[in-house]
């Protein structure tokens, strides 16, 4: 019979100066997490006057073992650093390795073990330990898999589960879950985790966020059999830490080929790309087969009981919000709601240097909008391919501003002429999405400029009053405007501009405006554009200002290092993956 994991407790030694070291660091934290409960990094909470020696030897002290995090950088870092008493990776490893602690360097992609001439005197031991690789890219979930599963052969096991021998098997809190073909000994839950599910957890962790807790949507209430909404990627991820704890296995979230294994398409994927290299390539292929629209009865989407002006006017269902889980009859290998109802968080992030989490399946409420143009419109719907969570945050636009227009411009005549306010207001934002935004209008207006000339950008603060011919609510905005001097848009087709599939190229899709104007709307605010043929085209944008609370939290934030998604949605929930103990 095989046994839970032992609460092994790591230690993660990086700096983070040392940036591919950095960049991955927080992936290898969350797998030790989900494997082991729980890790130990950063030691921030130094107290004034403490002795920061005596701090980090008494953090160490509190761990089974130290990963040293070894990039490209770490070596020229610590030889720069060899005569500093105060280097805190140098007072990490060597109070791990002087209190008899096991030191496992973990070298990041291409990176070679440190010289002898690199290493002060106290870290020359370092030579003879015995290194893992970890690629940061499409390696890194067998080169982790393989690390925890030594850690966890040569430092022990404890409590012995009972073996999972039914299927489908239901846990304490009557999740059912099945096993998945073509994984090896991976269940998935039947359905999503549900409203009584998450409060089981709540109840014992009073600080959660209660933002899902009683939750309606235009007068639809969530009942007990809902699935929970309003959960982050971190909440996801705690719930199932909490359930690992409680039952001893080893729950966790899906990884991005497991979830499309589960619903039918992992052979017809690399499962070692990143699920960026994966979006889009399937054209035509739905959880219902290729028919286009959906079946009846497929799943809880965007149908013509929607108010949503995206929406698939020949499909109905009767939930304008979330439904009950399990209530349409289709499904992949006994597992239901494998699209529809809520967006899952997956394991994954989307990209080996991106920030943002994978969410698989589409929900209640939307359907993907993609600019992939590999795929047909039809397949723009659901994310049988992917989406990639909103993360926003606290910014001042003008650093964006400037940068945005130094890529959208190199290579041409054009020249940007910047004019930003002084002290310009703080929005809270999406830094992807909102880039893609003004790299489409600078493109854009590139490309009506073939001879060059001025592309003039500008940010100011504005103040929109009762009664404004904007249509926005009163309040503080930050206005950017976007002006080219090309050859304009002629009258007839200027109130098109933001219409889907409108397009004044030869090859253009129509996709690129009408995603903008989604992108700008989801963020409260506004986009118009006026032009003059032969004149020229301005686009202009209103963003609103972030609340004094958000701002403070974005500076707050600004000093962490981002080790996940605390973005909520009500569209967005999460199916949880149990390895099975037998």
């Amino acid at each position: 019979m095989s046994a839970s994991p032992r609460n092994l407790k790591c230690f993660l030694s990086y700096r983070r100066d040392d940036r591919i070291a950095a960049g991955i660091v927080g992936r290898i934290y969350d797998r030790l997490c989900q494997h082991f409960g729980e890790a130990f990094m950063d030691v921030d909470d130094i107290p004034p006057g403490a002795n920061f020696r005596q701090v980090l030897d008494e953090a160490v002290g509190r761990a089974d073992i130290l990963l040293a995090v070894i990039g490209t950088e770490w070596a020229e870092l610590i030889r720069q650093r060899k005569s500093d008493p105060r280097d805190f990776v140098r007072i990490e490893i060597q109070s791990a390795l002087k209190r008899g602690i096991p030191v496992v360097p973990l070298l990041i992609g291409n990176t070679a073990m440190p010289s002898i001439a690199d290493l002060p005197d106290s870290l020359f031991e370092l030579q003879d330990l015995n290194a893992y690789k970890v690629d940061p890219g499409r390696d890194f979930n067998a080169h982790v898999s393989r690390l925890v599963g030594d850690l966890e052969k040569h430092y022990g096991r404890t409590k012995e589960p009972a073996l999972i021998k039914a299927d489908p098997f239901a846990n304490s809190l009557g999740m059912p879950f099945v096993l998945v073909p073509g994984l090896d000994g991976v269940l998935f839950s039947i359905w999503q985790t549900r409203v009584q599910d998450y409060a089981a957890f709540a109840k014992e962790n009073p600080k959660l966020d209660m933002t899902w807790k009683d939750y309606e949507y235009k007068g639809h209430k969530q009942g007990p059999d809902h699935p929970v909404v309003n959960v982050s990627h971190e909440d996801a991820t705690a719930f199932c830490q909490w359930l690992s704890h409680k039952e001893g296995r080893t729950y966790r979230l899906p990884t991005d080929h497991e979830w499309s294994v589960a619903v039918g398409i992992g052979g017809r994927e690399d499962p070692w790309q990143t699920p960026k290299e994966k979006d889009g390539k399937l054209a035509n292929v739905f959880p219902w087969g290729s028919a286009w629209p959906p079946l009846q009865g497929s799943g809880n989407f965007s149908g013509s009981e929607s108010a949503s002006p995206y929406k698939i006017e020949s499909y109905n269902d009767p939930f304008p919000f979330t439904a009950p889980v399990g209530s349409f009859k289709l499904e992949h290998n006994g597992i239901k709601d494998l699209s529809g109802n809520v967006w899952e968080w997956c394991e994954d992030k989307y990209d080996v240097s991106s920030a943002a989490f994978v969410v698989r399946g589409g929900a209640w409420g939307n359907f993907n909008f993609s600019l992939d143009t590999n795929a047909e419109p039809a397949t723009q719907m659901l994310e049988f391919t992917r989406g990639m969570e909103s993360k926003m945050r606290v910014v001042n636009l003008h650093e964006l501003l400037m940068k945005t227009a130094r890529e959208s411009t190199v290579g041409n005549n054009v020249k940007p002429e910047l004019s930003i306010q002084a002290e310009l207001w703080d929005v809270e934002i999406d830094l992807v999405q909102l880039r893609q935004v003004f790299q489409n209008i600078m493109i854009n207006g590139c490309q009506a400029m073939p001879n060059g000339g001025p592309m003039h950008i500008s940010a100011r603060n504005a103040t929109v009053t009762q009664g404004n011919t904007f249509g926005l609510p009163v309040g503080n905005f930050v206005l950017v405007g976007i002006r080219d001097r090309g050859c304009g848009i002629p009258p007839e087709s200027v109130g098109k501009v933001f219409d889907p599939y409108f397009t004044t190229k030869i090859d253009g899709t129509g996709i690129g405006m009408a995603l903008c104007k989604q992108i700008v709307e989801r963020h409260r605010g506004k986009i118009m554009v006026e032009s003059v043929v032969n004149v020229g085209t301005e686009f202009i944008i209103f963003l609103p200002v972030a609340t004094v609370s958000r701002v403070l939290d974005g500076l707050l934030s600004s000093i962490r290092d981002c080790r996940g998604s605390a973005y909520r949605s009500n569209y967005y929930g999460f199916r949880c993956a149990l390895a099975n103990a037998g």
